[in-house]
């Protein structure tokens, strides 16, 4: 919970991507894949799992904004089921709030977006891919797996996957970086409501 009585914040954001991780040395190309992550620090809750939208998957057209919408609706979802007291839903894409039309949502800036975990943590997992990708043939012998690059394969490939915060390696890398970040960390994040 915040210091603002007892309202529990949870943090959540949405993906398209074309890629896929076929293990942790190697990438490949797919139709667009929707993902949305969700996560709540107070109660060490993460999950991340695909979504299918023909509008926001559209191959021709891909709607970042649906996904942004999917994601503010699912962590809306998983609040009511985890969590008892009040609580604030966190996105990063004003237009999505807006349609959304929930009043606990509040906008995450874009100074403030290199500490909002669920768009890293979906990042990461895509960039890695690319990443591979870019780089094959390139690269001629990978270094042995990290415990992040197995994570990024295992949340890349799965449906939905849930975890706790303390015990993910991302999360933890993450958080490390941002303690040491111009952005100050997450916890003294001004929330701004979206009218």
């Amino acid at each position: 919970m915040t210091e603002r009585e007892g309202i529990v914040d949870a943090y959540c954001d949405g993906s398209i991507c074309a890629s896929t991780l076929e293990d942790y040395h190697r990438s490949g190309i797919s139709d667009n894949v929707g993902r949305v992550c969700v996560i709540i620090p107070v109660l060490d809750y993460g999950i991340i799992e695909r979504f299918y939208d023909d509008a926001a998957l559209s191959n021709s057209n891909p709607s970042s904004l649906v996904a942004e919408m999917i994601a503010i609706r699912r962590a809306d979802e998983i609040c009511r089921q985890k969590i008892d007291n009040s609580f604030t839903i966190h996105s990063d894409n004003p237009e999505a709030i807006k349609r959304v039309g929930f009043p606990n949502v509040r906008y995450v800036p874009p100074y403030l977006k290199r500490s909002h975990f669920p768009h890293v943590l979906l990042k990461r997992i895509t960039e890695r891919a690319a990443y591979l990708r870019q780089s094959e043939g390139v690269v001629k012998k990978r270094r042995p797996p990290t415990a992040i690059w197995l994570e990024i394969t295992r949340l890349m490939n799965l449906e939905s996957a849930e975890f706790n915060l303390s015990e993910s390696p991302l999360y933890m890398s993450l958080k490390l970086e941002q303690k040491f970040s111009s952005n100050g960390p997450l916890a003294k994040l001004t929330p701004q409501k979206v009218s």
